[in-house]
């Protein structure tokens, strides 16, 4: 089970990317996030592209999960996350009693779907 579900904008915005060589390499901390801009490279591609008004800039996807734990380490929201996904019997009592705490809105849209 995956809590966290980042969104495209969110990976582009908030994760490590340098340029080099004609390279745009962006960072990412799991093959999830790396799958989710694969699924968009083409239009994300587009869009570096004509921000950076260069048509040969190609895209590079790196995993380096270190990253994550340096920048989602601290927020309360993903400890949470965190300690739901590895107790899923205290999951099952906060979608059975419909507990709403900061962090399990997303965890309780995993578990259902």
């Amino acid at each position: 089970m995956t809590v966290h579900k980042p969104s495209i904008q969110t990976i582009l915005e908030r994760r490590d990317f340098h340029i080099q060589d004609n390279i745009w390499k962006q960072v990412v901390f799991n093959d999830f996030e790396k799958q989710t801009i694969e699924n968009s490279k083409d239009e994300i591609l587009q869009l570096i592209r004509n921000h950076l008004n260069n048509p040969t800039v190609q895209l590079h996807i790196e995993i380096d999960p270190s990253k994550a734990k340096e920048f989602m380490g601290n927020s309360k929201e993903y400890k949470i996350q965190n300690f739901l996904h590895n107790n899923l019997n205290l999951l099952k009592i906060f979608q059975e009693f419909d507990l709403n705490i900061i962090g399990f809105k997303e965890a309780k849209k995993e578990n259902t779907e």
